[in-house]
């Protein structure tokens, strides 16, 4: 009696190796790709709303959504020249509403261009408009081209 060998398991055995070896290489091309770009932090939603009221302070008030961090930047332009604050800055927000560390919801962002130390403008029969920046997540939340000065 005569005793055949066979290696057809063995090659079975060595395709599925080689295709599994092909997959997770292809799986890990593909992760590398992924996250090698960084993510940054969705933008929050939030409703802001501009305006300048009777004597000419610019206020920018939370109306809802998302709270704002304090480092939020907000871009003021008074004709061609434009000023970069932030909400953290001393008299901008209320000390009050500051310490719970966000810009929330019913809070306001108050400047005074004729009265600020740093700024001393007239606004009267002039532009202004306003950006208000996300630092985290590098997006803009509010452009606004706000009603002339009084």
């Amino acid at each position: 009696m005569k005793i055949k060998r066979s290696n057809k398991a063995l090659t079975d055995l060595v395709g599925t190796l080689i295709l599994l070896s092909i997959a997770i290489a292809l799986f890990s091309v593909v992760n590398i790709i992924v996250f090698a770009y960084p993510f940054n932090p969705p933008t929050p939603s939030a409703n802001l709303v501009g305006l300048i009221d009777e004597n000419g302070v610019i206020i920018i008030k939370h109306n809802y959504g998302d709270y704002l961090e304090l480092n939020t930047n907000v871009i003021i332009r008074i004709e061609s020249n434009s000023y970069e604050k932030s909400a953290s800055d001393s008299d901008y927000l209320d000390s009050s509403e500051k310490a719970n560390g966000y810009w929330s919801i019913g809070d306001s962002f108050e400047i005074d261009p004729a009265d600020s130390s740093d700024l001393n403008i007239d606004i009267t029969d002039k532009y202004v408009g306003v950006t208000v920046v996300d630092i985290e997540s590098d997006s803009v939340i509010m452009v606004a081209n706000l009603q002339k000065g009084p």
